[in-house]
């Protein structure tokens, strides 16, 4: 393929099925990320960005450049471009432009294909209650949570609305009907989305962030009234989760929303993606699940969370998975290195007992 543009550059580089990010900024070469790694790309575009390259693509992508370029700092986006489907982040940064193109995959995994255990399905069936998924960026949230909804669309009749920013994942109804709202495009905020579904007839409500107090209270609302919520949050374990949730609110308001967390959780599942052992450019899914229960439920209302993990981990026949267990198998497996298990476990003390 001859390059002559920055969209034949984006489009020969998404060939690699490995290519997960790809980084353009003026006065820079193009970076590109393949499995964790971020690599800088000379190869197929051996000169440095201009001002004029990335303005052609945005015009390329339907991205009028000059309301971005001079009204706006930062943008998201999601395009299709080619056959790929790119999330994007267009910002301006020392005074140059930027973008960072993101492919989205148009094909939703199976559930089954994630590796979680039965119990995980099981929550996702449930006709109420608040599912979260959670683990720091690029760690395939999105991916669980396209592949939790479609799921739900696979066995349940009902209406899911999506709340997202941008809309990514392509979801076509089986079973249920679906409704995806843009923020920005279809509401104003995720607080304000999540406030209208209680009046737009959904059996299921996904937040695809919860970031601030008040889309937090969007969510713990519609579970209280008898929704299913899915969310996503930027964090790394159940108990940090629990702890996050908390600190979104006032100390007056905290106390009702440890309450309404305890009475509304079903489960929080908490993952990150591991370099393999030896396969380049390959990653490794570990992950913590927590299935709320009553001592679960009295923890978090009691505002007692450091006593969540010791309930995990004595608590295993109630559907809980620790990461330290999680860890272990992929070292046991070869999957992953004692090293990598150790850098990336929170709890270390309790991996070398699960290692030994």
């Amino acid at each position: 393929m001859t390059i002559t543009t920055l969209q034949d550059f984006v489009l020969n580089t998404l060939i690699d099925p490995a290519v997960s990010d790809i980084h353009l900024s003026v006065n820079e070469y193009p970076w590109v990320r393949r499995g964790s790694a971020l690599y800088l790309e000379k190869a197929t575009w051996p000169q440095r960005i201009r001002d004029s390259d990335l303005l052609l693509l945005l015009e390329a992508l339907g991205k009028g450049s000059h309301d971005f370029t001079v009204q706006c700092h930062e943008h998201d986006a999601a395009i299709e471009l080619g056959d790929e489907r790119l999330r994007l982040n267009i910002f301006r940064h020392s005074g140059n432009l930027g973008m960072i193109a993101r492919r989205i995959p148009k094909i939703i995994p199976d559930i089954d294909a994630l590796g979680f255990p039965e119990i995980f399905k099981a929550q996702l069936l449930k006709v109420r209650g608040l599912f979260l998924i959670t683990g720091p960026m690029r760690t395939g949230k999105s991916t669980t949570a396209a592949a939790g909804l479609n799921f739900i669309n696979q066995q349940v009749q009902g209406h899911i609305l999506t709340i997202e920013d941008p809309i990514e994942f392509p979801l076509t109804a089986a079973q249920c009907k679906i409704t995806r709202r843009e923020v920005g495009e279809d509401t104003e905020s995720f607080a304000s989305g999540g406030r209208a579904a209680l009046r737009q007839d959904a059996n299921v409500i996904f937040f695809g962030e919860i970031r601030d107090s008040a889309t937090m209270r969007a969510a713990l609302s519609a579970a209280e009234a008898g929704r299913l919520v899915i969310g996503t949050l930027h964090t790394k374990s159940a108990k940090e989760t629990v702890s996050r949730i908390n600190s979104f609110f006032q100390e007056s308001d905290q106390e009702w929303a440890r309450i309404g967390l305890a009475n509304t959780l079903n489960c929080i599942v908490s993952q990150c993606l591991i370099p393999h052992t030896s396969e380049v450019n390959k990653q490794v899914m570990c992950y913590e699940l927590l299935v709320s229960n009553s001592a679960i439920a009295k923890s978090i209302a009691e505002n007692q969370i450091t006593h969540i993990g010791n309930a995990m981990v004595t608590g295993k026949s109630h559907g809980h998975v620790t990461l330290n267990s999680t860890l272990a198998e992929k070292v046991r497996l070869g999957e992953i290195t004692r090293e990598m298990a150790m850098h990336y476990a929170y709890d270390l003390s309790g991996l070398m007992l699960e290692l030994s």
